[in-house]
C-alpha cells in the first residue's frame, strides 16, 4: 500500500478548506487568549505541481516502506520518460524527470507525499505549519516581537532547506506576513520581520487563505465587504440571464439562491463563525443577501432588508450561519 499523508488537508478523505480553515482558527485563538504576539506567513511553492521532481517521490516512497510491487510499478512509471516536439524541418526530444499534473489521479498523492515531508520537520516549539494542496501557512507566536522573529528565523531557515534538499522554490512575491494587531498586540507600522531568502517578507493588512480574508483585527469584516461584491455582481448577472432566456418569476432566483448564492455567502463559517456572536458582524451578513432578494421580490430599492426577507421567505443570513455552525461545531461553539 502507499504511504499514508496524515497533516496536509488537501486531496484527502474527511479533510477539507472547511477542517483546515477551522483549524488554524483554533490555533490562532488559542494563542490570542494567552495574550501572546503572533503573525500569519503566507507561502506560496512556485509552479509546485509542474516542479515536483520524480526522485524524490520515489526516495519519499521508499522511505516509507511502500510495497515493492507498488514501488517497481511507480519507478517504472516515472523512468524514461520523454517529450518530443516534431515538425517538418526539426525534431526536438527532451526527457521529463519532474511534474505530477493537478489534474491527473496520481499527482495530488505525490504532491501531498512531498508536502507532508515538511511537515513532518521539527519546527521550532512556537510555530504551527499548515499545508494545503501548494498553499502553505506558518503562525509564529512568542513573549514580543523580538521572539517572533528569532522563532520565524528558524522556521525559515527549515522550510528553505527543504526546498533546497527536493529542488522547489517559494515565491517571494505571492508570500506575505500578516501580524495579529488584535488589541495592539503587534503594529503593521512596525511588524515583527521574517525573511524569505535573505529578503524580508512584505507585511500586509489582510491575508487570503483557502477563500477566507483574514485581517489583523481579525474581525472577517473585509471578507464580508468582498463576499458582498462578489454575491451583488454574481446575483446581477443571474437575473439578467434568467429575464433573458427563462422568465421572471421569483421560484426559479429563489433556487438559484439558496443552492448557489447563499452556500457561497456562508463560505468559510468554520473560520468566522466564533462571531455570530456579535449584532455588528451579523449585521453584514444580512447587507450580503440584500441584492438577491431584490431580485426575488422585485420590490422598491427602499424597502427594508428585513421586510425582503419577509416577501422572499427567505430566513436572515445570520441566522442561516448560526444554523450551519451550531449543527457542525455544536451549540457550544458560540
Amino acid at each position: 500500500m502507499l504511504p499514508t499523508v496524515k497533516r496536509t488537508h488537501g486531496f484527502r478523505a474527511s479533510k477539507s478548506c472547511e477542517t483546515a480553515g477551522f483549524e488554524l482558527r483554533e490555533v490562532v485563538l488559542e494563542r490570542v487568549g494567552k495574550n501572546q504576539r503572533l503573525c500569519m506567513v503566507s507561502l506560496d511553492v512556485a509552479g509546485a505541481f509542474d516542479n515536483v521532481c520524480w526522485e524524490s517521490i520515489l526516495y519519499l516512497l521508499g522511505k516509507a516502506a511502500c510495497l515493492l510491487n507498488i514501488f517497481r510499478l511507480l519507478r517504472s512509471y516515472l523512468r524514461n520518460r520523454w517529450v518530443c516536439y516534431e515538425t517538418q524541418a526539426t525534431r526536438v526530444e527532451h526527457e521529463v524527470k519532474r511534474g505530477c499534473p493537478q489534474g491527473s489521479c496520481s499527482g495530488p498523492l505525490f504532491w501531498n507525499i512531498v508536502a507532508d515531508s515538511l511537515l513532518n520537520q521539527r519546527f521550532p516549539e512556537n510555530t504551527y505549519v499548515q499545508a494545503y494542496a501548494d498553499g502553505l501557512v506558518l503562525v509564529i507566536w512568542g513573549l514580543n516581537k523580538s521572539q517572533i522573529e528569532d522563532q520565524g528565523r528558524a522556521a525559515m531557515s527549515i522550510i528553505e532547506e527543504w526546498g533546497k534538499r527536493y529542488k522547489l522554490r517559494f515565491s517571494l512575491q505571492k508570500t506575505c506576513v500578516l501580524p495579529i494587531t488584535y488589541r495592539r498586540r503587534l503594529s503593521l507600522a512596525d511588524p515583527p520581520e521574517v525573511k524569505l531568502y535573505g529578503q524580508a517578507i512584505r507585511a500586509v493588512v489582510e491575508l487570503k487563505y483557502l477563500g477566507v480574508i483574514w485581517d489583523g483585527g481579525l474581525t472577517f469584516h473585509s471578507h464580508f465587504k468582498d463576499r458582498e461584491v462578489v454575491i451583488d455582481s454574481l446575483s446581477y448577472r443571474l437575473t439578467l440571464t434568467m429575464c433573458k432566456w427563462y422568465s421572471k418569476q421569483p421560484c426559479p432566483l429563489k433556487k438559484i439562491y439558496k443552492g448557489a448564492l447563499e452556500p457561497k455567502a456562508l463560505y468559510g463559517y468554520d473560520v468566522w463563525g466564533h462571531r455570530l456572536k456579535l449584532k455588528t458582524f451579523c449585521g453584514y451578513q444580512n447587507v450580503v443577501q440584500r441584492r438577491p432578494l431584490l431580485a426575488i421580490t422585485r420590490a422598491y430599492r427602499t424597502s427594508s432588508t428585513l421586510s425582503l426577507q419577509v416577501l422572499a421567505g427567505v430566513p436572515p443570513l445570520d441566522l442561516r450561519a448560526i444554523e450551519t455552525y451550531t449543527c457542525r461545531r455544536g451549540s457550544n461553539s458560540l
